[in-house]
């Protein structure tokens, strides 16, 4: 009998640092699991903070501090750059307000 082990959807914050300069943290209840900084782009830090073993299932997006929305590894795969696109429109739009 094989066990799975359970589900995590963990925060995947990412955070302008400069012009052209991003990084990321990923935390799980508050505690933070792992973060790296230097990427050029948000897609690139995205494709960076998924690229992890274990049991994250998914990551409850957030870029400047605005939560984007919640999405499956394989989604985020598949679709980093437009997933990135979405951020920086979403928060763009309600910084705006």
């Amino acid at each position: 009998m094989t066990s799975k082990l359970p589900s995590v959807i963990a925060s995947l914050s990412i955070h302008k640092i400069d012009s052209g300069l991003y990084d990321f943290t990923v935390s799980c209840s508050g505690q933070p699991l792992y973060e790296d900084a230097g990427f050029s782009s948000v897609t690139e830090a995205i494709v960076a903070a998924i690229q992890q073993e274990g049991p994250i299932r998914g990551f409850e997006l957030s870029y400047g501090s605005i939560v984007i929305g919640t999405y499956l590894c394989e989604e985020l795969k598949a679709d980093a750059a437009g997933i990135a696109d979405h951020a920086m429109e979403r928060r763009a739009v309600l910084r705006e307000n």
